[in-house]
């Protein structure tokens, strides 16, 4: 079967009522995929090819972010014997974005251009040993990319973020290049045993992954010297002056470490039983144990995590009949938040020095002023790198952070979760069954980095106090999630299929992000970014409805389904703080902003002709033109955003009604 595919998106161009700049986007994407057999029974091919092209400008942004999105395929499957069958398979992927950092915040010299991709080369084996046993062996090779620097190619001029209206100006803030790979190595095997205490399927395996990172981060221009950013205010809030023109406040220096290697290793052991007790009783039972270790750039280990995670399931029949089924299941999954401590426990390390603005700061009117004044408290005094400040800046020698390589704490603990699932699903009419169920998720001994001196009781104005950072597991880091889901799906004719649910759900944590260690600026600077960080998530809605389906029409027509209505979401009151950390006013997630609905249509016609297959497709996307605003980003700050936000406005909207086109040929 060959099955290429091609479809074309377009948008409208509707303005939305109360806005000067709407949202656009245009989407470009055509596919096609390609298998057979080469030999009878014996070799097969499967090929897939996909180029996207996409044009998105949210509101009120002055730029169009333009991305490029390449995927390829490549899979042989070959089977020498009836009991054995063997598989290689190549992906590739790479993708880059113009001006990515595109919004309304974000002058046009002050984006970033991005690039990621990756490839896997990997192959395996699968074979019955005899008729109750399988093996199956695998190896396989990956590797991704991700590079950011800025738009402009100028690796010169600083750039600005305005504390005050939280604007980026100037140029992008920052140069990253990363790569990582990860050769893997499993096995395991099958046992089906009959007669023991009922029917069992045990399970076994291994797997070895060796892991190797790469990364050069650093302020442009780079180099021995390293580079500079400011921190900027707005007059008005500082003097009172009416005037919405950037001040100077604060420059920052960051020494280039240059690039650094680091490796891990990670080995895991799971064992498993399907243990099918009565014709309506199975029970999972399962252990997974976890080993990953780390070694830094200069070849020293950093972290040694490992963690038996034991895991348990249930699947009743009650009735015998398929029409009453209970499912039960808990289980401790060690999170894979570790990925990112041998960037943070480097050798190569960068130091941060902050200045202040002797004009804003001191008023001074001369350089002579603030050189004199610096000279008397034994600080130091720069001309800065463009003379933002036309008097200078003084820098406090208090004022240096991660002056020594950052360190993983002694003991450090792997991050885990916990998760319960408790379901009840029952077939109420002909192919239509309705279920409700219980999540629960904890996940705890979090951890991530801090200044060292929020370890031994310093303060931010003690010399020393953040002369490295230190990854460890913080008192009170955790993440809980509670929601209940009802799921009534229907397959009440062969002509329609729907699925409609309701979720409750609570999400709270001391983190918005999942996985990545030091994402964000929390628990940096104490108490700043300390304080009120437990609450309500980004993400975090207390009610879903969502409803998708299909149904087949007269004349070769079929009408697709997408529906999502969703409660207010939770956003947190919070500013700017003195070190320039993000400081929480409330508990996070305090505040509740609007709900959000949308509407899709699509309608696909099927034509035949001959041996060749053609689909149309027609797509509506947001049909009542809904003009909610979404829940990232909005205003946190309580001084406001810039372009006139207040506090709690959406700075971004859905995208308007569009119209999608397409079509699909099988041959």
């Amino acid at each position: 079967m060959r099955s290429p595919s091609f479809a074309v998106r377009l948008i409208s161009c509707r303005a939305w009522r109360h806005l000067d700049s709407y949202p656009s986007v245009k989407f470009l994407d055509p596919a096609a995929t390609l298998g057979g057999p080469i030999v009878r029974d014996r070799l097969w091919f499967f090929a897939t090819y996909e180029n996207t092209d996409s044009q998105s400008r949210p509101t009120l942004a002055p730029t169009t972010s333009k991305s490029t999105s390449t995927h390829y395929l490549g899979k042989l499957t070959w089977q020498p014997a009836p009991s054995w069958r063997l598989t290689g398979k190549w992906t590739t992927d790479a993708s880059h974005a113009h001006n990515a950092d595109a919004e309304y915040s974000v002058a046009p010299e002050a984006n970033a251009f991005y690039a990621d991709g990756g490839h896997v080369y990997s192959a395996d084996a699968s074979g019955v040993l005899g008729g109750h046993l399988l093996w199956n062996i695998g190896v396989g090779i990956n590797g991704v990319f991700a590079n950011s620097y800025p738009q402009s190619g100028d690796f010169t001029t600083p750039g600005h973020v305005n504390n005050t209206t939280g604007a980026s100006y100037g140029n992008s803030i920052g140069a990253y290049y990363a790569k990582a790979d990860r050769d893997e190595y499993t096995t395991n095997l099958t046992w089906f045993a009959d007669r023991l205490a009922g029917s069992h399927e045990f399970k076994a395996g291994y797997e070895h992954n060796d892991l190797t990172f790469w990364s050069h981060s650093f302020i442009p221009p780079g180099g021995p010297a390293g580079g500079f950013y400011y921190r900027d205010r707005t007059s008005d809030p500082w003097y009172g002056d009416g005037d919405s023109s950037p001040i100077p406040y604060r420059m920052w220096q960051e020494t280039d470490p240059g690039a650094a290697t680091s490796t891990g290793k990670q080995n895991t052991i799971y064992l498993q039983d399907a243990w099918k007790l009565k014709p309506n009783l199975t029970i999972k039972l399962g252990a997974r144990w976890d080993r990953i270790a780390y070694r830094n750039d200069a070849g020293a280990e950093i972290a040694d995590l490992h963690k038996l995670q034991p895991r348990l399931g249930l699947a009743w029949d009650a009735t015998g009949d398929a029409r009453n089924v209970v499912k039960a299941s808990w289980g401790r999954f060690m999170h894979p938040s570790s990925t990112g401590l041998p960037a943070y426990a480097s050798a190569h390390y960068a130091t941060s020095y902050r200045w202040n603005s002797c004009s804003t700061w001191q008023g001074f009117t001369s350089p002579e002023q603030c050189q004199a004044y610096a000279a008397d408290l034994g600080f130091a005094w720069s001309a800065g790198p463009d003379r933002w400040d036309p008097n200078g800046w003084y820098h406090d020698p208090a004022a240096v952070f991660g002056s020594e390589p950052g360190r993983v704490a002694t003991g450090l603990r792997p991050a885990y979760g916990d998760e319960l699932i408790v379901g009840f699903e029952r077939e109420i009419a002909k192919k239509t069954s309705i279920e409700v169920s219980y999540v629960g998720k904890a996940t705890r001994s979090l951890f991530d980095d801090t200044c060292q001196g929020n370890l031994v009781g310093l303060t931010v104005d003690d010399p020393g106090y953040c002369s490295y950072y230190v990854i460890a597991n913080l008192p009170g880091l955790r993440r809980d999630y509670h929601g209940v889901v009802v799921k009534l799906e229907t397959r009440a004719t062969d002509r329609m299929w729907l699925l409609a649910s309701y979720t409750w759900s609570k999400n709270k944590g001391s983190l918005n992000y999942s996985y990545q260690t030091g994402a964000a600026n929390d628990f940096d600077i104490c108490p700043d970014t300390c304080v009120n960080r437990y609450g309500y998530r980004l993400g975090d809605r207390r009610h879903r409805v969502k409803l998708n389906g299909y149904f087949v029409l007269p004349a070769k027509l079929t009408l697709g389904v997408d529906a999502i209505w969703e409660s207010p979401f939770a956003y947190t009151k919070s500013t700017v703080g003195p070190n320039d950390g993000w400081m929480f006013l409330e508990p996070r997630g305090s505040h509740r902003g609007n709900s959000n609905s949308q509407l899709d249509l699509s309608l696909t016609y099927r034509l035949n002709l001959g041996k060749v297959g053609v689909e149309l497709i027609g797509s509506v996307v947001n049909v009542l033109n809904t003009e909610q605003g979404l829940e990232f980003p909005v205003c946190e700050d309580v001084n406001g955003c810039g372009g006139d936000y207040a506090f709690g406005d959406a700075t971004a909207w859905q995208n308007p009604r569009r119209f999608e086109v397409g079509f699909r040929i099988e041959f």
